[in-house]
This record gives structure tokens, sequence and C-alpha cells, in this order.
């Protein structure tokens, strides 16, 4: 394997930099050309290059933890939804919830039964509206946003894939839906996908 083929994803920052340090002693040399960091980072990085295939603003904004529980709070308020029926923390952690598993706005709210989860489904619609009126997009956007963005532009899907011809995916059993299906569009049809998990995990 070529370095500029190889894509070598991880969760932490932390993870990707010890990564990086032993691909340097390991090569002589800093790696160039393929990617190694983490999944975030690589989703990034391709919403940056695309952002107009899925809808983005040139220069869209990433918003923190703290924007993120600002505008639940403010969703919240918005809707008259008391914070003894819905905190904005759990708000928050069943959003994040339904974009790793890949579900819109629509799609939450179409497989919401319990009242609990109807008054999360119109949360969530109203946080992403406010994404998107502030051109920012959050950590779990990245993600979907990415798969969205693979699924749907066949030429850059093709490239990547030609591009990076082996995967490597450390800390695999952290991989949640939405990285597991980039990794398979990723894969194209002849995957040469290597994963590093816990057993004790």
């Amino acid at each position: 394997a070529r370095p500029h083929e190889v894509l070598a994803v991880t969760f932490t920052n932390k993870a990707a930099r010890e990564m990086v340090e032993r691909v340097e002693r390991l090569l002589g040399a800093p790696p160039r050309g393929g990617f190694v960091g983490t999944f975030h980072r690589f989703a990034l990085q391709l919403l940056r290059t695309h952002p107009r295939e899925v809808g983005l603003p040139q220069r869209f904004a990433i918003a923190d933890e703290d924007d993120q529980r600002r505008i639940v709070e403010g969703a919240l308020k918005k809707l008259s939804i008391a914070t003894s029926q819905l905190t904005p923390r759990a708000a928050r952690s069943r959003i994040s919830g339904a974009k790793n598993a890949l579900l819109s706005p629509k799609q939450f709210a179409e497989t919401a039964r319990a009242y609990p989860d109807r008054l999360v489904a119109e949360v969530y619609a109203a946080y992403q509206e406010e994404l998107a009126a502030a051109g920012a997009v959050d950590f779990d956007d990245m993600l979907l946003l990415a798969v969205r963005l693979l699924e749907r532009e066949e030429g850059i899907r093709k490239g990547l894939v030609e591009r990076f011809r082996w995967l490597l995916v450390d800390e695999y059993q952290d991989t949640n839906a939405a990285q597991a299906r980039l990794l398979e569009l990723l894969s194209g049809s002849r995957p040469n996908l290597t994963v590093v998990g816990d057993e004790d995990q």
C-alpha cells in the first residue's frame, strides 16, 4: 500500500495524534497524501470541499457545545415545553442519538409514538431550523451530512474510493451507525478494511 492510498480513522484527537506519531516513526517522515485523523475531521474536510452539495453555505460555522445548549434551550422555550417535561440535556442527547442513527427530524418524527418522543421530535426540528438559519452544523451533522453527500454524489464517492484503497479503523467497537455507513460507502466493491477493537469492550 502506498501512503497516499491509506485512510486511517479513530475517535479522539489524542488517539489521532498517537497514530500520526507512530506513522512518522515507521516512515521516518510525516505521512503525505493519505489521511490519519478522527472521523469528524475527515467528514469536516469533505464538507468544506463540497458544502453546496449538501445545502451548506461556503463558510459554514460549527456549533460548539455552548451553542448547542443555547439553541436547544431556545427551542424548548419557543415550543413552551417545560424542563420538567424534557430537559435540555436529555433533548440534546436524543437529537445526537437520532443523527448518529442517520435519522432526519422528519424521519424521527415518523417513528415517534410515545409523548416524550414527540416532544423530542418537535425540538429536533426547531433545533435544525435554527442551525440552518445560522449557517451552522453541529458535530453529529458532520458525519450525517458526509454520509448524505456520498450517498447522493456518485462521482465524489467514486473518487474517494479510488483514492483511499486501504481503510484502517481504530477503536472499532465505538463505531456508530453513521460512521459504519461512511466506511461502507468508502469501501466500494473491494473493501480493504482493517479494524482494531478492544475485546474487553
